[in-house]
């Protein structure tokens, strides 16, 4: 009786090795791996491409941010300029007026007459 189960359970066990194999060939394995391998290596890529765009994208962030700086300062300097030159003529406007008006004031006081 125990050569018999030990006889039936040896084509079982070669019956299940048999059915593993025909399912392995089934599924194709070697065929798996390779499309696995190659969207590793896809991956792989689109990272390194993403870690270059984003290396990038710093940089030119950095190149715009130094040329509005740049802007920045010559349009003060201009400002600054524009404002001076402003106050200057505003000045000159303002002492011509004083002037006109003092000399109206001395011309008003030479006419009067002391009776």
């Amino acid at each position: 009786m125990a050569i018999i189960l030990s006889i039936f359970s040896l084509i079982l066990n070669g019956y299940l090795f048999y059915l593993l194999k025909k399912l392995i060939e089934k599924t194709n394995t070697k065929k798996l791996d390779s499309i696995l391998k190659n969207s590793l290596y896809l991956l792989d890529e689109l990272d390194v491409r993403i870690d270059t765009l984003n290396t990038k994208m710093a940089d030119d962030k950095k190149y715009l941010l130094q040329k509005l700086e740049d802007i920045n300062n010559k349009n003060q300097r201009n400002n600054t300029e524009l404002h001076r030159q402003l106050i200057s003529k505003e000045f000159k406007e303002l002492k011509s007026s004083v002037n006109e008006t003092i000399k109206n004031v001395v011309k008003s006081v030479e006419n009067i007459k002391i009776f």
